[in-house]
């Protein structure tokens, strides 16, 4: 279940995320640390559902990869900055099914390290 969440465990999550791939021997700037999910395209997913009588009460976002997995990415298995991954992002109806039948699916949104934010206690 969903739970909101001090910043002191949403820190370490985050530091034990990117000490994963540390550890594997992987720069900072070589992995994604994070995505800007722009406000515009979390509206449009709501209005949609609700122009189409669908109760929208949430968000799914996957994790998608564009290419089919290469040989590079099978022998290092890390999401790298390469802009092979993004997030998928829709809506969920009450039922907690992906809302597809609004075509309001989003993709390309900014990573972290390409498109960092201003620092912040997350970016340590």
């Amino acid at each position: 279940m969903t739970e909101k969440i001090p910043i002191e465990a949403a820190q370490t999550f985050i530091n034990n995320y990117r000490d994963t791939f540390e550890f594997k021997g992987a720069e900072p700037d070589s992995y994604i640390r994070s995505f800007f999910i722009d406000k515009k395209a979390i509206d449009s997913i709501f209005e949609k559902a609700k122009d189409h009588g669908i109760v929208c009460k949430g968000l799914r976002i996957y994790i998608g990869k564009k290419m089919p997995p290469s040989e590079d990415d099978i022998r290092n298995p890390i999401m790298d900055t390469g802009g092979k991954y993004n997030l998928v992002v829709a809506g969920v109806d009450d039922t907690e099914c992906t809302i597809t039948e609004t075509e309001e699916i989003y993709d390309n949104f900014s990573s972290c390290p390409t498109h960092c934010p201003p620092k912040s206690d997350f970016c340590l």
